[in-house]
């Protein structure tokens, strides 16, 4: 009989060792996914948004390359008129998404691949949009890859000059006009008879003793 209780005991004893063994483990399980749970909510917003950021990058570039693959000194007038409603609009919808249009147009305006007119176009858009001294050394880049063909010459004269007046070295922006061939826009003094064009452009501080050269060779 005591044989058979002692038996008795260490059986029940085994089954509530496997039982609390069983229940530790289910236990550890539960803890587990509630631990893989809480992660998948911590890094599922990430993923989705570098996903998203990723889309958005891609369909900017796209969005720019229909946009402004054009360049307006082929056009007529009539052809004009309809590309400029369409510029209408995508600058209406950047400023209605003014960060996300911010953050895109620093990054299409160091990509050399864009449509030579959005460079300057593209320039003067974020200059709307933001005031911040590293944009405008962007924007100063960026213009030297626009056409001048394309462009009114005061706009292209009044944006480097802004740029000049807040003391950026717009050295590359003023030479530009010198490195593209223009029907009756052979030098810079043709520009401006009075010798004002490169001074303006260039801000006093960065000016160079080559600068000062071509200014006095410039007729008065």
């Amino acid at each position: 009989m005591l044989i058979l209780l002692t038996r008795a005991i260490q059986t029940v004893g085994c089954e509530s060792g496997q039982k609390r063994w069983h229940i530790s483990a289910m236990l550890n399980t539960k803890s587990v996914k509630k631990h893989c749970l809480i992660l998948s909510f911590l890094v599922l917003p990430v993923a989705v948004a570098a996903t998203q950021t990723t889309r958005n990058t891609g369909d900017l570039h796209a969005e720019i390359q229909s946009i402004y693959n054009f360049q307006p000194h082929t056009l007529n007038a009539a052809q004009i008129t309809q590309k400029s409603a369409l510029l209408d609009q995508f600058w209406t919808k950047a400023r209605s998404q003014r960060d996300a249009y911010t953050a895109g147009l620093r990054r299409e305006l160091a990509d050399s691949s864009n449509p030579p007119f959005f460079f300057f176009d593209g320039s003067k858009l974020l200059m709307s949009l933001s005031d911040d001294p590293a944009d405008r050394k962007i924007i100063l880049s960026a213009v030297t890859h626009a056409d001048l063909r394309d462009l009114q010459f005061r706009d292209y004269f009044l944006l480097v000059q802004s740029m000049a007046a807040q003391g950026e070295d717009t050295t590359s922006a003023a030479f530009h006009i010198l490195a593209q061939e223009i029907p009756g826009i052979h030098s810079a003094a043709l520009f401006d008879t009075r010798a004002g064009l490169l001074p303006n452009l260039y801000a006093v501080t960065h000016r160079s003793e080559f600068l000062d050269s071509a200014c006095n060779r410039a007729p008065a």
